[in-house]
This record gives structure tokens, C-alpha cells and sequence, in this order.
């Protein structure tokens, strides 16, 4: 998806890094230390995310389900919160 996005090559690079990393530490904090993000880059970075609609979050691969739906969606659908 990241590829397939309208994002510019290095953008497209940096969120791959960043995917990458964070699969490898299991934690989306560490690989922004490693890959030395700042926060206006951190930010910068996770709105193309959004704007993808894709999460920087790996799902390991021994966990049951292939997606992972957003959880203030989740906690909106259940809620008694009226649009």
C-alpha cells in the first residue's frame, strides 16, 4: 500500500524504514529512536500514514487476524455516541 500511495520516493522510503524497524523491535517508539525521528518528523510521518489509511503497526505473524481495526472506531461503534 505504501508503495501504491501518492507519496513521494523518499517518503515512501523513510515510512518502509520505519515499518520495518518497528517490526523488528516490536515497538513503534523504539523505532523512531533508532531511526532518529524527530517530533516534527514523527508527525509529519504519521499523518502520509493517515493519509493512506495505513498503520505504521506491524501484525505479528502468529496473531490470529490480518487486520486490526482502529480502536476509537471500535470504541465508537459500541458506545451510546450519537453522530
Amino acid at each position: 500500500m505504501i508503495d501504491k500511495s501518492s507519496c513521494k520516493k523518499n517518503s515512501k522510503k523513510l515510512m518502509k524504514e520505519l515499518v520495518k524497524s518497528s517490526a523488528t523491535h516490536s515497538s513503534l517508539d523504539m523505532a523512531f529512536d533508532i531511526l532518529n525521528f524527530n517530533k516534527s518528523q514523527i508527525k509529519a510521518i504519521l499523518k502520509k500514514f493517515n493519509k493512506i489509511g495505513v498503520s505504521p503497526v506491524v501484525i505479528p505473524r502468529r496473531y490470529e487476524f490480518d487486520t486490526i481495526r482502529n480502536p476509537l472506531d471500535l470504541a465508537l461503534e459500541y458506545s451510546d455516541y450519537d453522530d
